[in-house]
């Protein structure tokens, strides 16, 4: 059974780099999906925040992914 799934999966985290570089895509860990969107979002941005990527990183941009047409949940910067 996979971890992440990105058509699954609840939230979506996009990670807005400098320019020039890939912008990163994660997905919440299915297994935490039932949790409240404010805890899946913290959690992820503490794994997020313990890489190496968190330098590179300008924005980040969570999105309720089983709402394709709703909007951000929330932004960091």
């Amino acid at each position: 059974m996979p971890v992440f799934c990105s058509v699954k999966s609840r939230i979506k985290m996009i990670a807005l780099t400098k320019p020039g570089l890939p912008n990163i895509i994660w997905f919440s860990i299915l297994s935490h999906d039932h949790k409240p969107e404010e805890k899946i979002i913290a959690g992820m941005l503490r794994r997020f925040q313990a890489t190496k990527d968190i330098n590179i990183t300008q924005v980040i941009q969570f999105y309720d992914n089983q709402e394709k047409k709703r909007p951000k949940i929330v932004e960091y910067r």
